[in-house]
């Protein structure tokens, strides 16, 4: 069966339309990802917690379709989070579970950490988030750039 990008698009502007509603700050991010900064709307993690199964609830009932969404103290923890419990999932990281979170992960995990600096990090030993938190990071520029 052949991809059907017009109607991919389609239905990606009709969700991020709908998921910008709720946001303070709205990014979009390729086809079907979007970060909300929801900070102003919501004083608490359980708030949070409501205003991700709302969104989820009306995309299903608009859209039929499920959605993974993260909940963090950033961009980079919601993106994480986001990716844990594919289809369908709900993770909330709050601040103080960050660290306990993202230490036993792989480093692939990362945002622009592909293959080629995967391989790179497994060379000096770094296969989690917590290995790479304790590697000397003038070490890792110099290794790196």
């Amino acid at each position: 069966m052949q991809p059907n990008f017009p109607l991919y698009i389609k239905v990606s502007e009709e969700i991020m339309a709908l998921a910008r509603k709720y946001a303070d700050k709205f990014e979009q991010w390729g086809i079907d990802e979007a970060f909300l900064d929801v900070s102003d709307k919501v004083g608490s993690w359980a708030e949070a917690e409501s205003l991700a199964l709302a969104i989820k609830q009306e995309i299903k009932e608009k859209e039929g379709l499920t959605a993974s969404i993260g909940v963090g103290p950033n961009k980079l923890v919601a993106k994480v989070a986001s990716d844990f419990q594919k289809p369908d999932g709900l993770t909330i990281v709050k601040e103080e579970e960050v660290e306990k979170f993202l230490e036993p992960l792989p480093v692939r995990k990362l945002l622009w950490v592909g293959r080629k600096t995967e391989a790179k990090l497994k060379e000096l030993g770094v296969n989690t988030i917590g290995d790479l938190a304790r590697y000397d990071p003038s070490a890792l520029t110099s290794i790196l750039g």
